[in-house]
């Protein structure tokens, strides 16, 4: 799992160093729950299901640099501001503990 800010590199991360050997799975294949854990909770069961391991990236924000690399997106890819202001708000770092006790356990962070 890649968890960051919009904009912050997940997707060229992930195609530049997991693409030969990992399938990608996009939230967006999971309809949005009203609480991110909730949807995070399912794509670690789908990927258990098939016996995947479960490892999360974290990507520190970083405002500015996520809102120059968006600025370069085109219109079909680009985030509203706004959606980048809102999301920092709450994006927070998944602690061992918090993944352990709340989505289920990830066998790394």
């Amino acid at each position: 799992m890649l968890i960051g800010l919009q904009a912050s590199g997940k997707t060229t991360f992930y195609r530049q160093r997991l693409a030969r050997t990992h399938t990608h799975v996009s939230k967006d294949a999971f309809p949005n729950a009203r609480h991110p854990q909730r949807r995070q909770l399912r794509l670690i069961a789908a990927a258990r299901a098939q016996d995947a391991r479960v490892v999360r990236y974290w990507f520190p924000p970083d405002l500015a640099a996520s809102m120059a690399r968006n600025a370069t997106r085109n219109a079909r890819t680009r985030v509203p501001d706004v959606g980048l202001y809102a999301t920092i708000k709450i994006l927070r770092r998944p602690t061992r503990e918090y993944v352990r006790r709340q989505l289920g356990g990830a066998e790394k962070v």
